[in-house]
């Protein structure tokens, strides 16, 4: 009986990985003002051709992967490090580890949004991850017993029978 209570103990950590595992993945932009972008925030931003030019030719120049960036949008995706009256400057991850800043006037902004956890998406994430996972359990594809099925029309005398010193085991 002690084995089955251990074998129960991993459900709730199973459960919690498949109900906020997903969750990782339910966040989405939601339209801000310029103004309101603060340090550590999240930000996306699109910027106008001719600033995004630049801002394309000096990462090129500093070394910085600009295959990375979205060309077709014209956006800029990172952690807002300093916002003033006039700029902002935002922290881009490149591949691995390597990192860019990059300041922008806020004249050059087009269009800006914050990155915020979307509630509705959320729950049906969640709720589906909960399914899934209750189907799988009554599916019998997770959990089981520890317990032996009772054996019919088996004499006792024939499960203590002798062991022979050599046994060859077969798939």
């Amino acid at each position: 009986m002690r084995v089955k209570s251990k074998m129960f103990l991993g459900y709730p950590w199973l459960l919690l990985l498949l109900v906020f595992a997903p969750l990782t993945g339910c966040y989405a932009y939601v339209e801000a003002e310029t103004e309101s972008l603060s340090p550590g925030v999240n930000a996306r931003i699109r910027l106008d051709e001719e600033s995004f030019g630049r801002v394309v030719n000096q990462a090129a120049s500093d070394g910085y992967d600009v295959q990375r960036m979205d060309y077709r949008r014209r956006g800029l995706l990172g952690r807002v490090v300093e916002s003033t009256p006039d700029s902002l400057s935002i922290l881009m991850r490149g591949a691995g580890t390597s990192v860019y800043t990059v300041r922008v006037p806020n004249w050059a902004i087009s269009e800006a949004a914050v990155r915020g956890l979307d509630l509705k998406k959320s729950v049906l994430v969640a709720g589906a991850g909960v399914v899934a996972f209750y189907g799988a359990f009554l599916g019998g594809w997770i959990g089981g017993t520890t317990q032996m099925e009772a054996t019919q029309n088996i004499p006792i005398t024939d499960l203590f029978g002798p062991t022979p010193i050599i046994s060859i085991p077969f798939p």
